[in-house]
């Protein structure tokens, strides 16, 4: 028989592979030569990545044009070098927080239906068929702060294709009476399947609400998120109404038009055109905002647990149960850009995004060291309570068996208490440091990818920086001293704190206990998925 070929560089990755886990091996013996169960042992190939040389690299400025537009909107231009696509994003500045709270379902209807409502002489159907034959896409959505935002891409040729039914849908939108009631069914539909719980997506739903229950009270805007999208609400919205909403979007004054990839001066005039015949109305202005934490929060110093709040919701039919543990942070205040990527390396060190996956906190003390967590996951918002920016958040997902995740909990809290108290140190932080650095130098933005960036800062009242990703690595570079990250997280924890804890799945009677005494945990509510169901079936939050 023909021995078959085996490239080379093949055969060293094996040599390699096979050195490891030998070394392996030979580790899981014990004193008397007896083999030792790998139970939370695994082969280490690397610890630390290794620095590249992003200096040597010459990195392009972020070069971009503003045009103002009369009336208090601008236009800006950010040119790509090379490709054969343009996309153009507006932002109309009316959202979730400049109109009255009970009109937010209208903002998403109205939003979705300038689009499937048909605009100029074309219905839903004909605007998409002659979308798709000139390679032309179309999405609306809303922002973060509930802003309409409406993108528009396609090949460079085909721009007065897509400018036009930008046009159509901004100036001339149809709003058809069976566009809504097809806009209904669509939503209905997406929530009673919602209902059913069936996968990790669906639960987490369910997961953010009740943790915002425990957080904010029963009566908070974050609180009613899955009412507002209930069959109930969704089928008392009229034609009028939405009409009504849409007409406030289109509004020049405050007006955000960003042009990007391969476009002509022509093309640049032709979309400044657009937006000057675009109604001015009077300028927009927050009307309201989410309500803070109503929950006292906990008397927290550094050294000292916080008491968690804790719901349990009960479904018959989950051998697992899906967590999530948060920690609010009420007075974290506004973070400026130096605070940002403090945190982003303490989040890397807690809970790493790539580089160093397994050795970072977090999934190392549940996933590779314990085995209790099939996916944990951590995160850092500095701005868990949009519009308010000053309330920052940590959010702990995992999962583990019914039968385990009392014990998951405890060692979710201890890890999370080791990392708050204790802080962090040089190594992880040198890891960080250089994992991020890495990362961002690996991916290589396109002019979209930066386009997204530029409107983020935007929309962020702040001045997109020129040098970007070079401006980025140089402050990762600069982040070597380990107290000045220890000492933005410990003044970060030693604030007040609001803990919340909630498992959805059959968690048995010993390990409710082991959260409520080891893990500190007070259980507030504990209610079946069922329950949670027919209270929004009521129409109840």
């Amino acid at each position: 028989m023909k021995t078959p070929f085996v490239p080379k560089r093949l055969l060293s990755l094996l040599s390699s592979t096979l050195v490891c886990l030998s070394a392996g091996s030979q580790a899981a013996q014990g004193a008397d030569g007896l083999e030792v169960p790998l139970t939370s042992k695994r082969p280490a190939l690397h610890s630390s990545p290794v620095a590249l040389p992003w200096r040597d690299i010459r990195w392009p400025s972020l070069d971009y044009g503003r045009t103002p537009l009369p009336g208090g909107g601008a236009l800006y231009t950010l040119q790509g070098g090379g490709g054969r696509k343009f996309r153009i994003e507006a932002v109309f500045e009316i959202g979730a927080y400049t109109l009255p709270q009970a009109q937010r379902p209208l903002l998403t209807a109205a939003m979705d239906l300038i689009l499937l409502g048909g605009a100029g002489k074309r219905s839903f159907e004909e605007i998409r068929n002659h979308a798709h034959r000139n390679g032309i896409q179309i999405d609306t959505r809303l922002t973060t702060i509930g802003y309409l935002r409406i993108s528009v891409s396609g090949l460079a040729e085909d721009f007065k294709v897509g400018l036009d039914l930008l046009e159509d849908m901004l100036l001339r939108p149809r709003f058809d009476r069976d566009a809504l009631e097809l806009w209904k069914q669509e939503q209905v539909d997406a929530f009673n399947a919602l209902l059913d719980g069936s996968s990790s997506a669906k639960q987490a739903r369910f997961l953010d609400q009740e943790s915002a229950r425990l957080v904010f009270g029963p009566d908070h805007y974050y609180t009613q998120a899955l009412k507002r999208v209930s069959v109930r609400t969704i089928q008392a919205i009229e034609n009028a109404q939405v009409i009504d909403v849409a007409r406030k979007l289109v509004n020049r004054a405050g007006l955000t038009l960003v042009l990007s990839g391969t476009f002509s001066d022509a093309d640049t005039k032709a979309l400044l055109a657009l937006g000057g015949r675009l109604p001015r109305k009077e300028p927009v202005a927050f009307t309201w905002m989410p309500p803070r934490p109503v929950l006292p929060s906990s008397d927290r110093s550094l050294g000292k647990s916080a008491p968690l709040r804790m719901t349990i919701i009960r479904k018959a039919d989950m051998t697992q149960c899906n967590a999530t543990l948060r920690w609010y942070f009420p007075n974290a205040g506004r973070m400026n850009e130096m605070e940002r990527t403090r945190f982003a390396l303490l989040t890397e060190i807690y809970s790493s995004s790539g580089g160093v996956v397994g050795n970072d906190r977090f999934s190392k003390a549940l996933r590779a060291d314990s085995g209790l967590s099939y996916s944990p996951r951590a995160q850092f918002d500095p701005e868990a309570l949009e519009p308010n920016t000053n309330v920052a958040l940590w959010r702990m997902n995992f999962q583990s068996a019914n039968e385990k995740i009392g014990d998951a909990v405890v060692l979710a809290r201890k890890t999370w208490d080791d990392f708050s108290t204790k802080g962090i140190t040089a190594a992880e932080l040198e890891r960080a440091r250089v994992s991020r650095m890495n990362m961002m130098m690996a991916r290589e933005p396109t002019i979209f990818d930066k386009t997204d960036a530029f409107l983020d800062d935007l929309l962020a009242r702040s001045v997109p920086h020129p040098l970007g990703l070079e401006n980025s690595l140089l402050r990762l570079e600069r982040e070597t001293n380990v107290a000045a990250l220890n000492e933005a997280l410990f003044r970060l924890i030693g604030g007040n704190a609001i803990g919340s804890l909630v498992i959805m799945g059959n968690p048995t009677k010993e390990q409710v206990e082991k959260m409520k005494s080891a893990a500190g945990a007070e259980l507030v509510r504990d209610v079946s998925f069922e329950e949670l169901v027919r209270n929004l079936q009521q129409g109840k939050g």
